[in-house]
This record gives structure tokens, sequence and C-alpha cells, in this order.
């Protein structure tokens, strides 16, 4: 009840934001571009991108967010809370800008997705595909990190029978090019052994594969280690709010462990030596961005879509960039391996898969002079 309560509240308040944002665009002489943030994620990227459009002057810049987002753009200039259901409401924008599946569009504007992942890793639960598939025939774009995404998601209408009505761009991947510069230019703290970074999936998307399944009994592992220093336990950003994974993290508490939810992870980049996750985007960008190996947890008994997996090019490249493992005894031997020999962290291996996928150098120009000639 307090739930339903909560939600009505927030559907009232999104009703008067796009009031007062309709009154504020009809006074606007500039060509509009809103961009959309409904949950808390890492998204340094796309202010650089409207640092660099913000150089000609000739466009006006507007904000949208949603609760998880509420601190972060409350006072923000420009900024309006809004229900992503209710964004057809809005009139006078003329371009669309958001990384995230909206069930609805700004009317009469220019749409753009901007996929957030590096690789084809699956946007929702098997069940949800479709209407998410749906969801982005309402863009007129989607940006991609490469044409190896443009490949996926030609492949994803086609396996669901659904025309595609939206055209893929590849436009390179603007957050590792941030990534790699803040990456540079940082300093590594001193350390007196092994730090281990695991990054998450989303649990609710493949709770059967999910590496929470087994956190509790690799953390006891790696807190009796003595070489290693520290354990960061980093959830996705949709599990941050969860109960019930809050409930988990607390019954694992212990020094050497610490649970980050920052949104920039690019010191625990830094420091880290290693990142264990499952099946998580953030692998490859971890990757391409530190050239450290990462440990995939691939138990494929519990694998809800095995054969859409084992065909992706996710899995693909998981040896040339790091180790597999399905349990416990099989993750000692490959990091009792990686240790032995460092030289088998595949640096060059991994710097030449980024070459060979990424052959745009500079996406947040590109993205910028794209916008540009949408005007």
């Amino acid at each position: 009840m307090i739930k339903k309560i909560t939600n009505l509240k927030y559907i009232f308040l999104s009703i008067i934001s796009i009031f007062k944002l309709n009154n504020e665009l009809k006074k606007s002489n500039k060509t509009v571009i809103f961009f959309y943030f409904p949950t808390r994620a890492f998204n340094k990227n796309i202010f650089e991108i409207i640092k660099n459009l913000n150089k000609s002057n000739k466009f006006l810049f507007y904000f949208g967010y949603y609760r998880k987002n509420y601190f972060e753009f409350q006072k923000r200039k420009n900024s309006y809370l809004i229900n992503n259901r209710l964004l057809f409401l809005i009139k006078g924008v003329d371009i669309f800008f958001t990384s995230y599946v909206t069930d609805s569009v700004p009317k009469k504007s220019k749409s753009i997705y901007m996929h957030h992942d590096i690789f084809d890793t699956a946007l929702v639960k098997k069940e949800d595909e479709t209407k998410t598939l749906n969801k982005l025939n309402n863009f007129n774009y989607i940006f991609t990190s490469s044409k190896l995404q443009n490949s996926f998601f030609l492949k994803l209408y086609k396996k669901n029978s659904i025309m595609q009505k939206n055209k893929c761009l590849d436009v390179g991947y603007s957050k590792l090019q941030f990534n790699l510069f803040e990456y540079n230019k940082l300093k590594q703290t001193k350390k007196r052994g092994i730090i281990i970074f695991i990054a998450l999936g989303p649990f609710e998307q493949n709770k059967t594969q999910s590496f929470y399944n087994k956190i509790e009994e690799f953390c006891s592992y790696f807190s009796k280690r003595i070489d290693i220093e520290k354990i960061i336990i980093r959830p996705h950003p949709l599990d941050i709010f969860s109960n019930y994974l809050n409930h988990k993290f607390k019954v694992i508490k212990n020094k050497k462990i610490l649970i980050d939810k920052n949104k920039n992870y690019i010191h625990n980049f830094k420091n880290s030596d290693i990142l264990v996750t499952d099946i998580s985007g953030i692998a490859y960008t971890y990757s391409f961005t530190t050239l450290k190996p990462v440990f995939f947890y691939n138990d494929f008994n519990n694998f809800n879509d095995i054969d859409y997996f084992k065909n992706s090019k996710y899995y693909y490249y998981q040896n040339k960039i790091g180790f597999r493992f399905k349990n416990l005894f099989s993750f000692k031997k490959k990091f009792f391996v990686f240790l032995k020999d460092r030289k088998l962290a595949k640096s060059k291996q991994i710097l030449k898969l980024r070459n060979k996928i990424f052959t745009n150098k500079n996406p947040i120009k590109k993205i910028s002079e794209i916008i540009q000639e949408l005007d």
C-alpha cells in the first residue's frame, strides 16, 4: 500500500514537472536536447558529450531524472523529475538522448538510445526481450560501441521476429574513452597484497547464474588468504537498493571486504589486480581499460539460455582476456596459475582485441558531430 501511494506521488510530481517544462520550452529559440537519467549509474561520459556540444552555442540542454537519481539532479539547472512512461507528454524537444530503454519518448523528437555495454550481453530476461525490442523501436537511433553490437541488435530482432525500425550507428565506446583518460591520470595506491574486485551482473535478470549465489563461499576463501589485502564487491546498479542482497552483504561482513556502491569505479580499476564477475558487461570495460585479467564464473548447470550464451561474443572472447571457472576448486587452479606467472595476465592479447573491436578512437567527438548533424 505504501509503495503504491509513493508511486502515485511521483507520477503526480512528474505531471507537474512536464507542465512546467512544456511552458519553459515554448520560450526556446535554440535546438533543445533533453538528456534523460532515470536510474543511478555512471554518466560522466555523457556530460563530456554535452561539454563538447556546448562549444557550438546553438543548443539548449534540459535534463530528466527519476527517484533513484533525485539527489544528483534535483538542484541542477534545467532538471525535471519525470517518470519514463510520461515522456511522450513533453512537447518542444528536438533531440532526446538516453542510455536507458524508456517506455516512451517525447513526441516529434529525434530520439537516441546509446547502448551502455561493449558486448552482446543480454539486454533483459529472455521472456522480456520482445517487449524491450518494441520499446527500442520508439527510438530513431541506437548508438552502439562497435560493429559487433550492430550485428547483435540485428540478430536479436530477427530471433524475435520483429521488424527493426531504428537505425544502429557504430559511434565507438565513449565510456571507455573517458575511462582511459581518467585511469591514466590516477596514481596507484601502495598495496601490501592483492586486491580483488568483484563486479556483479543484474541479479533479477539471471538469478541462477549469478555469482551472488557463491559470494559467501568465495569471500570466506579470499578473507583467509594472507596475500589478499582487500576484496571490493560492486553490486549491479539495478541491485543497489535490493533488501535481499543488502542482507547478504551484511552476512559476509569482514574487515577485508568493502561494498562499493559508488558510481565511479575508476579508482577500483586502478588499484585492483583482477576482476571476478559473472555476466556483467563491466568485464570487458574493466579489461580494456586496465589491460588486467577477468575471472568469469560460468556454471552451465544453472544457465537459463545456454545456447544463446555459448554463441555470444561475450563468451567467445572470455579466454582472450581472462579465465573461466565454475566453482571454488576450478577458480583456485586458475588463480594459482595466474599468481605463478603474471605474464599470463594477457595484457598484450587484451590490447590487441581492444584495438580490433574499437576502430574509432574519439567517440565523444563523433557522437557530438552526429548530434549536430541531426539539428
